[in-house]
């Protein structure tokens, strides 16, 4: 992991820490299966929040991540959760509510494992962080200098954190099903969202007044 990379993930990590969530969570050693649902279901609650669409969810085994981690042999390690983001291209300055809208949802995999396990180390989201990355320095607000991308990156992730911390009931429940059943398809992985889910979805705020 490059060095960007891992002092981003260092500040989420405290960052969950510090929030009251953290202090409802049992601190303890957990194995893989709740940490990867836990992370998948954040990516799919927080999609759902921005009114994305869930496709699929499923963990399942790595070996190799297994191997690295220390995770014992046979536990969930490995998933993936397929989203949707629409084909309603935004334009002007409504492209980087959308780019931010969707790095939300990538963070949410890795704060949401976070508040799951906040004693356990968990590095497993390079490819989260990379893909946000690159969406925000493509459609993102500018930022010129690499520490106001950072600062950019880390306001998203304050955003991201307590989103997952008010919905985190939706997370935990999407999680639960999900090492049950290990592969959710969209309807299901949607009703159960739909059945926990506070307060009305906000309207997509990339979706222009004028069309």
């Amino acid at each position: 992991m490059d060095l960007d990379l891992s002092r981003l993930m260092l500040k989420q990590l405290r960052l969950v820490r510090e929030s009251g969530v953290a202090a409802e969570v049992v601190r303890r050693r957990v194995d893989g299966p709740g940490i990867t649902a836990h992370h998948e279901a954040g990516h799919a609650v927080i999609g759902y929040h921005y009114s994305f669409v869930i496709k699929s969810i499923e963990i399942g085994r790595n070996a190799e991540a297994e191997a690295a981690s220390g995770m014992a042999e046979g536990r969930f390690s490995a998933g993936n959760t397929l989203i949707d983001f629409g084909n309603d291209d935004p334009h002007g300055p409504y492209v980087s509510l959308k780019a931010e809208a969707i790095a939300c949802q990538q963070f949410a995999g890795h704060i949401a494992s976070t508040f799951f396990a906040p004693d356990v180390s968990v590095t497993l989201a390079k490819s989260d962080y990379e893909s946000a990355r690159d969406v925000l320095l493509q459609y993102g607000r500018p930022t010129g200098k690499r520490r106001d991308l950072e600062r950019y990156v880390e306001e998203l992730e304050k955003r991201t954190a307590s989103l997952v911390e008010k919905h985190w009931q939706v997370v935990n429940a999407l999680a639960k099903d999900l090492v049950q059943r290990t592969k959710l398809p969209g309807r299901r992985a949607t009703a159960i969202v739909e059945m926990h889910y506070q307060g009305v979805r906000p309207p997509p705020l990339w979706r222009s007044p004028l069309g």
